[in-house]
C-alpha cells in the first residue's frame, strides 16, 4: 500500500509501500505483468493492483489506400498537394513525411467525400435552399413578400 496521513506542513509524511517482489519463474510466467497503486477512497492507502496480463497495446487503425480513391480524378489532386507540402533535405526523412502527409490529406478528403455522398441529391437541394434563404434574410434590400410568403420567411 502507498500511505498518506493526510496532513498539511511539516506534518505530512508519505511512505510508497508500492513495491513488490517476484522471483525468476514468476517472471518467466507473467512477463507482461504490471503492478500499480490504485486511487484512494475514503482511506489513507492506496490499494496495489496487479495485472498478471499487462496493459494492453494501443490499437493504432492501418491507414489503407482505397482502390476507389484511383477513379476520381481529385485524388490525384490530393496526393499532389500533400506531396508539395513538405521539404526535407535528406531524402529518406521527405520521403517518409511526404508519405504521412499524403495519408493525411486522403483521410481528410475521403471524409468529406463520404460527407456529401450521404447527404445525396435531396440534402444538397435542402443545404443550396436554406442558404439562398439565409442570403435573402441577410440582404438589405428590401423585399415585399405576398401574404403566403410571410409565414416562410426565417428570421
Amino acid at each position: 500500500m502507498t500511505w498518506d496521513n493526510h496532513r498539511s506542513g511539516s506534518n505530512h509524511v508519505k511512505s510508497a509501500l508500492d513495491k513488490g517482489i517476484v522471483n525468476g519463474d514468476w517472471l518467466h510466467l507473467f512477463p507482461k505483468a504490471v503492478l500499480r497503486s490504485s486511487p484512494m477512497r475514503n482511506s489513507d492507502h492506496r490499494p496495489l493492483c496487479l495485472d498478471s496480463g499487462g496493459t494492453p497495446p494501443k490499437f493504432k487503425r492501418c491507414f489503407k489506400f482505397e482502390e476507389g480513391w484511383t477513379r476520381d480524378e481529385r485524388s490525384k489532386l490530393v496526393v499532389a498537394n500533400a506531396w508539395k507540402t513538405v521539404e526535407h533535405p535528406w531524402a529518406p526523412a521527405s520521403a517518409f513525411k511526404k508519405i504521412g502527409a499524403t495519408r493525411v490529406a486522403l483521410l481528410q478528403w475521403n471524409r468529406t467525400q463520404s460527407e456529401r455522398q450521404f447527404i445525396g441529391s435531396k440534402g444538397r437541394e435542402l443545404i443550396g435552399s436554406r442558404m439562398a434563404i439565409n442570403a435573402l434574410n441577410s440582404s438589405s434590400t428590401l423585399l415585399l413578400l405576398e401574404e403566403e410568403e410571410m409565414p416562410l420567411r426565417a428570421f
